[in-house]
């Protein structure tokens, strides 16, 4: 075997294990530039409204990738 494939088998190895984590605070200022307003706090969350749509956001330094992803694009945010 290649060592560009022993090279192929790390990245994949590699790359599954990094997660990247959004900070919180840029995933409010996102959703407030596309005009997304502040409601109220939850228990863990703050509650953000636009339209007749609730999206709750985690009320924690870091949010998980696959969360942020889906938010964004649940929203359609740019």
């Amino acid at each position: 075997m290649t060592d560009a494939y022993y090279i192929r088998i790390m990245v994949s190895v590699i790359s599954e294990r990094i997660r990247i984590i959004l900070k919180t605070k840029d995933l409010v200022d996102l959703l407030k530039r596309n005009g997304w307003r502040f409601k109220r706090h939850g228990a863990n969350h703050d509650i953000y409204v636009k339209d007749g749509k609730r999206e709750s956001i985690v009320r924690h330094r870091e949010t998980d990738e696959d969360l942020a992803k889906a938010i964004i694009r649940r929203n359609n945010l740019k």
